[in-house]
C-alpha cells in the first residue's frame, strides 16, 4: 500500500502541508477524528510500497512516486525482487493516465522529484543496480540521477559514485538549464574527487541539461554529513541545508552530537558563508522550503534542550524552525 509523503510541490502546497502536519495533527488533536476525507485511494500490491513525492500538476492531477517491493496488482511491472522506483499520473476521477517502473535488479529507493522547466520530470535516489535502466554503476550504492519526458520516458540516466557506498537526496534545477545535486559520499574515487576529509561527507556536484559533472565538491568533516536540501536563492548562488556531526573541517561551529548545517555557496561550491543551529543533542530537518519573504522554512527533529531549541516536550520533538537566507535563526518552536 502506498502512503503518500509529499516534500516538494510548489511553496504554497508545501507550507500549507507542513502546517498542517503540525497545527492539525499536535496542536488540535482532539479535532483530528472530526476531519472527514474527500476521498481516498489506495495503490499497491501484496509487499511493501510506499509513497515517497507527490506534485500536484496546473491541470488538477497528481504525480505520484513511491519505491515498490510489490510486483503483483497495481504495481505488476515491477521487474526487481528488491524495490523499484514507480511513478503514474492519476487523477481523482480515477484514470491512470501513465505509468512506469525504474531501475533494475538491485534496490533503487527515490528522495525527491522535481517537475523541469521543459514539462518533464527529473529524480535523485539511490541504485544498487548494474543492470536494467541503471548504468556505469561504481560502487555499491550509487547516487542515480535520471531525467524524464512528461510522459515519464526516461531521457537520459546518470549513475555517481566511487567503490563506496553513495547516496542521492536532493535535486535543483538551476536557472541556467543545469541541475545542482547534493547527497552523501562515502567515497573518494569514481567520481568523487574533490579533496575530502573522512567519514561520510556532503557531495555537491552541478551538473549540465545532459547530466554530465561541471564540478563537484565534498563539504564536511572528519564525521558524518549528508545534505538535505538545495534552493537557489540567487542566479548561481545556492543554499545547502544539510545536517552534520563534525566539529572540524568545513564545519565552523558545532553545538552538539549532530547539528543543521545550513551553508551558502557560489557559482562553483566555494562556501560563502554558514550557520549551525541546533543543541546539545541530536538534530536533523527533513524539509525546506523557501516563503515569500525568502526565508527557510524547516520541518524536522530534535533531541536537545538548549541553544536554539527553548523547549523539549519530550523524548523527542516535531520541530519548526525559520531563519533567514543566511541561516540567522528567526523562531524554533518544538511540537509533542
Amino acid at each position: 500500500m502506498i502512503v503518500s509523503n509529499s516534500r516538494h510541490t510548489t511553496w504554497l502546497s508545501q507550507l500549507s502541508l507542513l502546517l498542517s502536519y503540525f497545527l492539525i495533527f499536535w496542536l488540535f488533536p482532539s479535532h483530528t477524528f472530526s476531519q472527514v476525507a474527500f476521498w481516498q485511494k489506495y495503490f499497491g500490491g501484496t509487499s511493501f510500497d510506499l509513497g515517497q513525492e507527490l506534485i500536484v500538476k496546473t491541470d488538477g492531477t497528481l504525480l505520484v512516486a513511491a519505491d515498490v517491493y510489490s510486483s503483483d496488482k497495481f504495481m505488476e511491472g515491477n521487474h526487481s525482487t528488491s524495490s523499484d522506483i514507480c511513478l503514474f499520473q492519476y487523477s481523482t476521477q480515477n484514470i491512470i493516465f501513465w505509468k512506469k517502473f525504474y531501475g533494475g535488479s538491485g534496490e533503487e529507493t527515490l528522495s525527491q522529484l522535481i517537475e523541469t522547466k521543459d514539462g518533464g520530470y527529473a529524480f535523485i535516489g539511490t541504485t544498487g543496480s548494474q543492470d536494467g535502466d541503471v548504468r556505469n554503476a561504481k560502487g555499491q550504492l550509487d547516487i542515480w540521477v535520471v531525467k524524464l519526458d512528461d510522459l515519464g520516458t526516461i531521457q537520459w540516466a546518470e549513475t555517481f559514485g566511487g567503490t563506496g557506498n553513495d547516496r542521492g537526496f536532493a535535486i535543483l534545477e538551476t536557472t541556467d538549464g543545469g541541475f545542482l545535486i547534493g547527497g552523501e559520499s562515502g567515497s573518494m574515487n569514481g567520481d568523487m574527487l574533490s579533496e575530502r576529509h573522512n567519514g561520510l561527507e556532503c557531495w555537491l556536484a552541478k551538473l549540465n541539461s545532459r547530466g554530465s559533472i561541471i564540478w563537484e565538491r565534498h563539504l564536511g568533516g572528519d564525521a558524518n554529513e549528508r545534505i538535505v536540501a538545495l534552493k537557489e536563492v540567487e542566479r548561481e548562488v545556492y543554499t545547502v541545508v544539510g545536517a552534520s556531526s563534525s566539529r572540524n573541517g568545513d564545519k565552523g561551529e558545532a553545538f552538539g552530537k549532530k547539528d543543521v548545517w545550513i551553508l551558502g555557496v557560489d557559482a562553483v561550491g566555494n562556501i560563502m558563508w554558514q550557520s549551525t543551529v541546533g543543541g546539545e543533542a541530536n538534530d536533523d530537518v527533513h524539509d525546506v522550503i523557501i516563503d515569500a519573504d525568502g526565508n527557510l522554512l524547516m520541518a524536522g527533529t530534535t533531541f536537545s534542550t538548549s541553544i536554539h531549541i527553548q523547549k523539549q516536550q519530550g523524548k523527542g520533538d516535531a520541530w519548526l524552525l525559520k531563519t533567514t537566507n543566511k541561516g540567522e535563526v528567526i523562531w524554533s518552536r518544538t511540537f509533542g
